[in-house]
């Protein structure tokens, strides 16, 4: 690969086939696993101002949340909220990091997920809030846990 552009197709042939992969495997948790070096290659080796970054980020996020393995989903929902915070997924992001910290048996963390949904509402009037998928969702479960923890206070 010398050119910029035999990069970005390098780049964009490993995403197809990432998400090929995992496509193909329906629901057989092995099979969605292989794709995973394919995201992690272009994570580690694409520039990180490449657009293609945080849509991996996302998908090997999305990957990891469906397949179980939460921590290192979380890392990688971070490294989108750290990095990449005008990229179309940072409300994924945020979201799905508040479901997992809400949701997860292994890491539960409800003042985390009330952190997460609450930064989420916060930022409801940015570009790739005003008309997530989302919102209704953020703020019926931000009410619920507000609740919860009143009520483990009392």
């Amino acid at each position: 690969f010398r050119s910029s552009s035999d990069l970005e197709f390098k780049y964009k042939g490993l995403y197809e086939l990432a998400v090929g992969l995992e496509n193909a495997a329906k629901g057989d948790k092995k099979l969605k696993e292989e794709s995973i070096p394919f995201h992690l290659a272009i994570i580690t080796e694409a520039p990180k101002t490449n657009p293609i970054v945080p849509k991996s980020l996302w998908a090997l996020s999305h990957l990891l949340f469906t397949i179980g393995d939460h921590t290192p989903a979380l890392d990688h929902l971070s490294n989108i909220i750290k990095n990449h915070a005008d990229s179309e997924y940072i409300d994924d992001a945020i979201y799905l990091s508040g479901r997992i910290y809400e949701e997860s048996t292994s890491i539960r963390n409800l003042n985390r997920a009330q952190k997460y949904y609450q930064l989420f509402l916060k930022n409801a009037d940015k570009s790739f809030f005003t008309n997530s998928i989302y919102t209704s969702f953020v703020k019926k479960r931000l009410e619920l846990l507000e609740n919860w923890i009143q009520f483990l206070k009392l």
